[in-house]
């Protein structure tokens, strides 16, 4: 079960702790923030600081497609 904890500027994506975060990004992008440590950056999984280790840009709903859900499952797997 995934728990969306709402913050002021993003929505934390809780387990039994925070694996990622969903927000805006400049350019009227979605961001997705991940936390998936030991995991090497590729393509567009990019490697950030702060909460989160990776993170992913979204500019159009089609872009979510079955390479971004998997990493959004390991994240949740992890956690």
């Amino acid at each position: 079960m995934i728990e969306l904890a709402p913050k002021q500027a993003y929505v934390s994506l809780r387990r039994t702790r925070q694996f990622g975060t969903v927000g805006p990004a400049s350019g009227g992008r979605l961001e997705i923030g991940l936390n998936l440590k030991g995991v090497e950056p590729v393509g567009r999984l990019e490697a950030t600081t702060g909460m989160c280790t990776h993170r992913i840009r979204l500019a159009a709903p089609e872009e979510l497609d079955a390479e971004v859900r998997a990493w959004l499952r390991e994240a949740y797997d992890r956690a």
